[in-house]
């Protein structure tokens, strides 16, 4: 039987009409495929565009990064490159071993933010700008605790600086740019998103890193995280040596707390306890809830505020902390030679003490033999 023209008509028009009403109904329910971040998105070189301009190269001699070997550790961005691979500088460099790694330009007058690990001991390196210009850095300060650098340059003119924005407001799974050097190919751009926020990887008492699946590798140490708003949320500092998409990135908000103390005081002050503390599990106390002191500093803070061996620590200030490193972060940004409320337990009695806190020194009171070295010390 022939069908109709009529027929046919409505037939292509429902197979249309559902066509259209499918891709509704994708466009509905994916939007990630169509959007990024705040608006649309079909590419990010506008963001990096501009990005680029405020990442510079370190040519540094003498710098010392530790890269641990097997497992699964954490490693270093750092890439080093012998005298010879730099060899358009060599008069501006020191003939040592030179190592090469990011910064990023935080303010118009000169102010750059990158790794400790990038530059070791080094007081003076050779910055080269985007745009090609080589200038001399200066160390202005340096906090090992939170593996952050500060140098400064004098500019005939004023440089591009990069937008910090806000680390706390980032989520799990938000998109992210990084740009850096791995394996020295300068302002390499690679896209990925937030896999972590709040990771203790092992390298120091103060970590809390954002931890991001966008490709970095040696030579991406203190280049920028980006969000898509083209502002920078993380500085890139380590991978995981065994594990393909795992990498780290210092929160901006913490670096940025870093670099105004160095600018303004030239070091880093935090609040110190002097106690060695643990978590506790079911196994050790069971059925209670806190903070475990194993041992007390002597002529700590602690110690002359009455703190024992064997308190339990319930709360600070009113506040609740899930666990020791939640605690070491809140007394370190306390401040110093101001009072602390700790809340304790002691044999099943609650006690409240009032601690003075004093700045962490870079090398603190040695505690007893039989401390174990994995518990935090603050």
């Amino acid at each position: 039987m022939e069908k109709s023209p009529q027929y046919i008509g409505a037939l292509v028009g429902a197979f249309l009409i559902g066509l259209l009403a499918a891709t509704l109904l994708i466009i509905l329910t994916v939007p990630r495929l169509f959007y990024l971040g705040e608006g649309r998105v079909s590419s990010f070189s506008g963001i990096t565009t501009k990005a680029r301009e405020t990442v510079v190269t370190i040519y540094a001699a003498g710098a010392a990064g530790h890269i641990p070997a097997g497992g699964s550790k954490p490693m270093l961005l750092t890439e080093r490159r012998s005298s010879e691979a730099l060899s358009p500088f060599s008069a501006a460099v020191p003939q040592r071993q030179d190592v090469l790694g990011a910064g990023l330009i935080i303010s118009e007058s000169g102010y750059i933010l990158t790794n400790f690990h990038v530059l070791g001991e080094v007081k003076q390196v050779l910055i080269v700008t985007y745009s090609g210009e080589r200038l001399l850095g200066q160390l202005v300060g340096s906090d090992p605790d939170s593996d952050l650098a500060l140098l400064k340059v004098a500019a005939k003119a004023p440089l591009p600086s990069a937008i910090l924005g806000d680390s706390d407001t980032v989520k799990e799974g938000d998109w992210v740019i990084a740009i850096g050097g791995p394996l020295g190919f300068e302002h390499s751009i690679t896209v990925g998103v937030i896999s972590a926020k709040g990771r203790a990887i092992g390298m120091g008492l103060y970590d809390d890193f954002l931890q991001t699946d966008a490709f970095m590798y040696k030579g991406s140490s203190g280049g920028p995280l980006l969000d898509t708003a083209g502002k920078v949320i993380g500085i890139n500092t380590a991978l995981l040596s065994e594990g393909k998409g795992v990498n780290f990135a210092i929160p901006i908000n913490i670096a940025k707390k870093v670099a105004a103390e160095l600018i303004t005081k030239g070091r880093v002050i935090r609040g110190w306890l002097g106690v060695v503390i643990s978590d506790i599990s079911s196994n050790t106390l069971p059925a209670q809830r806190g903070i475990l002191v194993v041992d007390v500093f002597e002529g700590s803070p602690a110690a002359a505020a009455g703190i024992q061996q064997g308190d339990l620590i319930v709360g600070v200030e009113d506040k609740i902390f899930n666990n020791s490193r939640e605690l070491l972060l809140f007394v370190a940004d306390w401040g110093v030679d101001k009072n602390l409320k700790v809340s304790l337990l002691r044999a099943g009695q609650p006690l409240l003490l009032e601690v003075l806190i004093s700045e962490k020194k870079s090398t603190p009171l040695t505690a007893k033999p039989n401390i174990p070295t994995a518990n935090p010390q603050f």
